[in-house]
């Protein structure tokens, strides 16, 4: 076996491990955005933290139709997912209103954050792109991408909250209370009734692990706290929490089946890579052209195209200005090539006799 060969075969075997260890072993502490359990910089595991130190009960959800107990409380939904449920999400959610709780809603601000638009359309919350689309040029779309919003606060003592600037925005409802506004009074964090509930709508970003270090973040956090209560769930199906009746061994086996599936694909484009087809290549050497070539193929050219009648009035008129003594018979022009060399082999015989006799 080649040395590339070992190396595409020994990187193969890194992938599947390195996709078997994220798979086999359920929900890990990784950088999934939103999570309650993720350490990464838009985690909210500091968040949860915090919370249980000031006393609040914390629990993680791992079912899709789970709501927290059967008492009101806060429920906290943040996006993006990481994965769809089953389609009873929505009715969960309803269920859990409708008992009195309080929904914590967290919005990522991107264009494609999945599952996000269809859970704020079920609340009748349409959306506002108040940036407008990305710049092409890389100057302005590095300024379009590190752009930051400081969120002042209806109360005018209120601390700002600083977050990365997002995408899209969610609508307040006309009878909101709005907490914090953006840039042109966008309202971006904001409370509304919803049956018997309530419903907060937050960033994401304003509670993430790297933001909370922030004044004005941290006292949202304190704000949401006192004002919601002491009994948190938070929604962690979504970013892959998975209840242990939910992991059936056959969901297992399809996904070794998939991962066998994808070995193979990656196995057979491998061996295509690395596969010699027919003899190696050698590319011919070039051959240098000459003068004589270059009107060798102008004759011909010329010949193909029956170009012996021009051909010919133009050799004797180039013999004539050349020589005007020189003696030339009046003839018919030729018809082929024949002719053609017939006639040029009498002048080049003319200007010999001419050049002889001077």
């Amino acid at each position: 076996m080649t040395r590339a060969r070992l190396l595409i075969v020994a990187a193969l075997a890194a992938i599947v491990l390195a996709t078997l260890l994220a798979t086999g072993s359920g929900p890990s502490e990784g950088d999934a955005d939103g999570s309650s359990l993720s350490r990464g910089a838009r985690g909210w595991l500091v968040a949860r933290r915090y919370l249980e130190e000031r006393g609040v009960a914390a629990r993680l959800l791992d079912d899709d139709v789970e709501a927290p107990g059967g008492h009101a409380g806060v429920l906290v939904v943040t996006f993006p997912w990481q994965r769809f449920g089953d389609g009873d999400t929505l009715r969960a959610l309803d269920r859990f209103l409708e008992r009195g709780g309080s929904l914590l809603l967290a919005y990522s601000g991107e264009s494609l954050a999945l599952g996000e638009a269809q859970v704020f359309s079920h609340l009748d919350l349409g959306w506002s792109e108040p940036r407008g689309e990305a710049p092409l040029h890389p100057l302005l779309w590095r300024r379009y991408a590190s752009e930051e919003w400081r969120l002042t606060g209806a109360d005018p003592d209120a601390r700002p909250i600083v977050i990365p600037a997002p995408y899209r925005v969610p609508q307040a409802p006309k009878d909101a209370d709005v907490w914090f506004r953006g840039p042109a009074q966008l309202p971006a964090v904001f409370a509304f009734s919803r049956g018997r509930g309530r419903v907060v709508v937050a960033p994401m970003d304003a509670l993430a692990n790297a933001r909370l270090s922030g004044t004005g973040n941290a006292d949202l956090l304190e704000r949401l706290r006192g004002e919601l209560g002491r009994s948190w769930a938070f929604d962690e199906f979504h970013h892959g929490l998975v209840a242990p009746a939910r992991a059936t061994p056959g969901s297992r086996r399809v996904l070794d089946l998939y991962l066998f599936h994808l070995l193979f694909l990656y196995g057979v484009t491998a061996w295509a890579l690395v596969r010699r087809f027919g003899t190696a290549w050698r590319e011919p050497a070039t051959v240098a052209s000459s003068v004589r070539g270059f009107l060798v193929g102008m004759g011909s050219l010329h010949d193909r195209l029956g170009h012996h009648a021009d051909a010919a009035a133009r050799l004797v008129d180039r013999a004539r200005e050349f020589d005007p003594r020189l003696r030339l018979p009046n003839e018919a022009p030729p018809r082929d090539k024949d002719g053609f060399l017939a006639l040029a082999r009498r002048l080049g015989r003319a200007q010999t006799r001419r050049e002889k006799a001077e």
